[in-house]
């Protein structure tokens, strides 16, 4: 069932990259770096990628290595400024839109691709923000009471 996914996604290709760069365009940047004019020289390795991932691993694996996983992507980056989760959010849809909609999967097929895809977009996004300056966690919140 695996390889047959990967066989699918390879010869989907182009199609895939045409819708998900559709959508990109449409998806408003939410910093220089989300500029989907950069971001999509990223998905061939995205892409190449998932398609490793979908043919190599099994599934039960995946969620034993992050707890996290499944979490909605946004929730993964509290600044929302990760200009790769507009890149991701807007590639399930790509792949849905192509994919199921043509009757391709069988629902164990759609499942094991979405988990796949959510590990992989949970992974880079991680990668990310670790990197980033910004402070993300809620402000402290002090009393301004005065000192006598």
């Amino acid at each position: 069932m695996h390889s047959r996914l990967a066989v699918l996604l390879h010869a989907q290709r182009t199609l895939l990259k045409t819708e998900w760069r559709r959508r990109l365009r449409i998806e408003p940047a939410s910093t220089p770096l989300a500029n989907p004019d950069t971001l999509v020289y990223l998905m061939d390795e995205t892409l190449m990628q998932l398609e490793t991932l979908v043919r190599d691993r099994p599934a039960s694996r995946w969620l034993r290595l992050r707890k996290t996983h499944l979490e909605p992507l946004r929730s993964l980056c509290p600044c929302g400024l990760n200009p790769l989760l507009a890149y991701f959010i807007t590639g399930i849809e790509a792949l849905d839109v192509v994919l199921s909609s043509e009757g391709y999967l069988t629902e164990a097929e759609i499942s094991t691709l979405c988990q796949a895809w959510h590990f992989l977009a949970q992974s880079e996004i991680e990668a990310l923000c670790e990197g980033c300056c910004r402070v993300c966690a809620p402000a402290l919140s002090f009393s301004l009471a005065e000192k006598k």
